[in-house]
């Protein structure tokens, strides 16, 4: 089956075994149903493929006091979509092995390796603060982990990736640097966020200076446009791997910053970035199925205890049908 066959027979599944289907639902899918023979193939295939996935364990890695992992029931009148087309023999195999790598990749696989070197770290929806040997303070964001190296002579903190606010002691003979991606944040006391997503790092500065740099080593192949850059407050820089130069601009250090308070806020957002940034904070995914909906503008301010009754209210501001179809697994589609 093609891909995009495969995609409408999956949010048909998903729709139909929603506990929100309505009459007009059903009906929809009837006609829908019926109105190719492909139509059904399809739908049939994505049922059969769920029923033959029975049980698959947890693949989260096991926290220090965890028991070995539990396997995931299907939930009662909810179903995991997975939105893969293969031919051949293999394809139920081939399916289900695609799943449990998906699952694997979400909630850790290859970064719970690196992040195993990590001095602290969140897991997804924790935040801490933490004291280090110069007195300085870090607050850890969801899903974080950082690599200290202290001695007489430097402060050097590494960033694996997530976010952190840092409240740093003043030491002049000291510089502080916190390495995220291939640049190197400095200062010699000041109060700053750095957020790692992996394609960028964004530096704000809350009070006092920072200087902003580009690695050598990253640099020496690019011709040098901006590898270093000075911050004051309400001004954030921008960089991205192996690319030299470093964008600033005037930034809301409130807004960048309410993660502290347990509040995100969002101004004119693209949907699309208001799911990526919501994804950091709980396990699982939440997919928009549906590229207008993913462009549509997003202006708010969600709890972060909350994330789950927010993205519900969603259906009361945009054209969307937001599905639950495990606690792991959110689907938005687009209505109307």
């Amino acid at each position: 089956m093609d891909e995009q066959l495969a995609q409408q027979a999956a949010t048909w599944f998903a729709r139909i075994h929603s506990d929100r289907v309505t009459a007009a639902d059903r009906t929809a899918f009837r006609r829908w149903l019926v109105r190719h023979p492909q139509n059904r193939k399809a739908y049939s295939e994505i049922e059969s493929l769920w029923a033959g996935l029975g049980e698959v364990a947890d693949p989260r890695p096991a926290k220090k006091t965890a028991s070995p992992p539990q396997a995931l029931p299907r939930p009662a009148g909810k179903r995991f979509i997975p939105q893969l087309a293969l031919d051949g023999a293999v394809r139920w195999g081939a399916l289900a092995a695609c799943l449990l790598l998906a699952f694997w990749v979400t909630w850790g696989g290859t970064d719970a390796l690196v992040w195993m070197q990590a001095d602290h770290r969140t897991a997804p929806g924790e935040a801490r603060q933490v004291m280090l040997p110069d007195g300085s303070r870090v607050h850890l964001n969801t899903d974080t982990a950082l690599v200290l190296d202290f001695d007489a002579g430097h402060r050097r903190v590494r960033l694996l990736g997530g976010e952190a606010f840092f409240d740093v002691a003043h030491d002049p003979a000291r510089p502080f640097e916190v390495a995220a991606g291939d640049g190197i944040t400095r200062v010699t006391g000041t109060r700053f966020n750095v957020l790692d997503r992996g394609r960028n790092v964004t530096v704000t500065v809350v009070s006092g200076s920072v200087e902003v740099l580009k690695n050598e080593t990253s640099a020496a192949h690019v011709p040098a446009q901006r590898s270093k850059v000075r911050l004051s407050p309400g001004q954030a820089a921008e960089y991205q791997p192996r690319q030299a130069e470093i964008a600033t601009r005037t930034a809301d250090e409130q807004e960048a910053i309410s993660w502290r308070q347990g509040k995100l806020i969002f101004t004119d957002r693209p949907l699309r970035e208001v799911i990526a940034e919501l994804e950091r904070y709980r396990s699982g995914s939440i997919l928009l199925m549906d590229e207008a909906i993913a462009k549509t503008r997003f202006t708010g301010v969600i709890d972060l205890a909350r994330i789950d009754p927010a993205l519900d209210a969603l259906e009361q501001t945009l054209p969307a049908r937001v599905i639950h179809m495990s606690d792991y697994l959110v689907m938005i589609l687009a209505v109307g």
